[in-house]
């Protein structure tokens, strides 16, 4: 039994047809954040239809979507556990659980669907705040669930957005599991980032919570802060606070932030 965690976008709706109408819905339902409320007219309309879809004879999934190509390749089987991380919008939502019908149905996996919430690129300033610790979290917690008991974890980040996929490449490092995507651009092959744990020096953390308080630490990983104030907070010169926080800090002019590496591996020690 193996476990891959997907990250899903909305390439499936190359699927919908020339229905302008159909269209122009699942568009609308682009822009929407998935709330705690009941799904928007059309959603069960469309999921029909995607699925429907799917049925057709014959089911190619190489082309169906960007997940299900790469899934093909991955040789999915019966009783692999597959996770979709679906972007905070309501047509990732949809193409998510269309995901998980077709892979019961087709291969007879196991499936979960789970909604990452504050991951979308409108807002940045969400997207980095929520947004990415919600998709280290969840990733966790697969990894904490399986690791245990032995079963192989793959990261699969062929589909949904592209801003994630650094984010994603790092915390496989982290996490020491393999990564795969295929780009559907440039061709099908399968390529696979090796499961390499990362070699980090964590004592650099430690000082860094040793010289700042938390909320200093909370906005070095949000806006970030003004490297005056660092410096004045640790008793530290300029060059001081480069040659100790090189490996961790990055500079945008006059303001300092955590290097995404350092937030990474702090939201998975939180």
């Amino acid at each position: 039994m193996q476990v891959i965690i997907s990250t899903v976008g909305i390439s499936m709706q190359r699927n919908l047809g020339e229905d302008t109408s159909i269209k122009r819905k699942f568009q609308e339902f682009t822009r929407l954040p998935v709330k705690d409320t009941l799904e928007a007219e059309g959603y069960q309309e469309l999921f029909k239809i995607l699925v429907q879809k799917a049925h057709h004879d014959p089911f190619d999934p190489t082309l169906f979507s960007a997940e299900t190509n790469s899934l093909a390749r991955m040789q999915v089987a019966k009783g692999d556990h597959l996770y979709f991380l679906a972007t905070d919008s309501l047509a990732a939502k949809l193409c998510g659980e269309v995901l998980s019908e077709i892979c019961q149905q087709k291969w007879g996996a196991k499936t979960h669907v789970q909604v990452l919430k504050g991951l979308q690129v409108a807002d940045a300033k969400k997207f980095q705040e929520e947004g990415i610790r919600s998709l280290v979290l969840a990733v966790r917690r697969i990894c904490e669930q399986y690791r245990k008991p032995g079963h192989p974890i793959v990261l699969n980040i062929t589909g949904g957005y592209k801003a994630v996929v650094p984010y994603l490449t790092l915390l496989g490092l982290i996490e020491g599991i393999p990564v795969k995507y295929v780009y559907e651009e440039y061709g099908h092959d399968l390529i696979e980032l090796p499961a390499l744990p990362l070699d980090f020096d964590y004592s650099v953390l430690e000082r860094l919570r040793q010289d700042f308080h938390p909320n200093t630490i909370a906005r070095l990983t949000r806006e970030g802060a003004f490297e005056d104030d660092l410096c004045f907070i640790a008793n530290l010169t300029h060059q001081e606070l480069v040659e100790r926080y090189r490996k961790v800090f990055v500079w945008e002019g006059n303001r300092v932030k955590l290097s995404s590496l350092a937030r990474l591996i702090l939201e998975r020690e939180s």
